[in-house]
C-alpha cells in the first residue's frame, strides 16, 4: 500500500469557524482540501503565542521539553528556539520514507530552519535570522530559492504550485 500524502495546514490567529462553511468567511480551496482529508473538529492550541505553538506542533512537545517557551524574534525571548536534539515529526516522517518540505513562516527557531529539524526543502520569507534564511534558501539545487532572494517579486509567478482545477499559487 502506497504511503498518504500528508499537508499540514498551519495559520495564525485563525479562528475554527472561518474554513468550511461555518461563517460568511469564503475559503472554497481550504474548504475543498478539508472536505478530501481529514479536519480536526475538536483541537486546542496548547499556548496562545505563535512560535511556542508551532514548535510544539513540530515537536509533539511542550516548550519546557522542546525549549520555546515565549516568541524566538523578540529582544525578550528567553532562547533562539527549539533545543538542538528536539525531535520533529519532519524526522519521523523523513525517517518513515517520506520527502518533506516546509513552506511559510517558521518562528521555531530564529538562528536555525526546517532544513536543521528533518525538512528536506525549505522556502519562506525573511521573517527569522539571516543565518537560517541562508542555509534555507541558499541550496545548491535550489536556483529558483538564490533567484527569489534576489529578486522575489519577479519570480513569484514562475515559483508556484496549481490547485487540481484551480489556478496558480504563488510560494515564496
Amino acid at each position: 500500500m502506497a504511503q498518504p500524502n500528508i499537508l499540514l495546514i498551519m495559520t495564525d490567529q485563525q479562528r475554527w469557524d472561518t474554513i468550511c462553511g461555518r461563517t460568511a468567511c469564503r475559503t472554497p480551496h481550504i474548504s475543498a482540501l478539508a472536505d478530501e482529508g481529514v479536519t480536526f473538529e475538536r483541537s486546542y492550541t496548547p499556548v496562545s503565542l505563535c512560535c511556542p505553538a508551532r514548535a510544539m506542533l513540530l515537536s509533539g512537545a511542550y516548550g519546557w521539553h522542546n525549549g520555546v517557551l515565549n516568541q524566538v524574534h523578540v529582544p525578550e525571548r528567553t532562547r533562539w528556539g527549539m533545543y538542538d536534539d528536539t525531535v520533529t515529526y519532519a524526522m519521523r516522517l523523513r525517517d518513515a520514507g517520506y520527502r518533506t518540505g516546509y513552506v511559510g513562516k517558521w518562528h521555531a527557531h530564529w538562528l536555525k530552519g526546517p532544513l536543521d529539524y528533518g525538512y528536506g526543502r525549505a522556502s519562506m520569507p525573511s521573517s527569522y535570522g539571516p543565518e537560517a534564511m541562508q542555509r534555507s534558501n541558499f541550496r545548491p539545487d535550489d536556483l529558483y530559492a538564490y533567484y527569489a532572494h534576489k529578486s522575489p517579486i519577479r519570480l513569484a509567478a514562475e515559483r508556484a504550485i496549481r490547485w487540481p482545477g484551480g489556478g496558480t499559487w504563488p510560494v515564496w
